[in-house]
């Protein structure tokens, strides 16, 4: 006579041969002793699930999804930087309405970190490879803008080991001459 499965787990696995299957990934996990919780925790950490005790049971509701958090704010980062936005504008709700609303949009403080982060750590990839360069070649610029003001910029050139030609802009300066 096979014993009654009353774990909320069951909802979510079934016992082949010893073991119990997950229905949603097919995963296997091992009961020791009849134990569930290595069930329950595989159900509430692959599968996003939130438990709550309504009293009479227990009710299992979809988590909200999180970006993880070096994925959505390098993404975030290159929308921010690439299109001029301001921060603010992750939390304007047509943006979020971009998303499913499972999802948290970082804060526009969050973003801003991010930038200041994304800006330091290609600095310093800029500065280990243009060390390794064995000559660099630095070219400026100078014009007027509409409203009457100077600006100098500086640019870096060289050709890579693979004999590409690179450059990246350093600086623009605003001058008063």
């Amino acid at each position: 006579m096979q014993s009654k499965k009353r774990s909320w787990v069951w909802d979510h696995f079934e016992k082949v041969d010893g073991v119990a299957k997950c229905k949603h990934c097919s995963y296997v996990c091992k009961m020791i002793d009849g134990s569930t919780t290595n069930l329950g925790r595989h159900t509430k950490s692959k599968h996003l699930w939130k438990i709550h005790n309504a009293g009479q049971g227990l009710i299992l509701h979809p988590k909200k999804h999180q970006f993880k958090p070096e994925n959505i704010c390098e993404k975030l980062v290159r929308y921010i930087v690439s299109g001029y936005h301001a921060f603010k504008s992750v939390e304007k709700k047509e943006f979020k309405d971009l998303f499913d609303s499972s999802y948290e949009i970082p804060s526009a403080d969050t973003i801003q970190r991010c930038v200041l982060n994304s800006f330091v750590s290609y600095k310093q990839k800029l500065k280990d490879i243009l060390k390794l360069q064995r000559r660099i070649s630095i070219s400026m610029d100078c014009w007027t803008s509409q409203n009457n003001k100077q600006y100098l910029g500086i640019t870096a050139h060289w050709i890579d080991r693979k004999w590409v030609a690179q450059s990246v802009f350093l600086d623009l300066i605003k001058t008063n001459l």
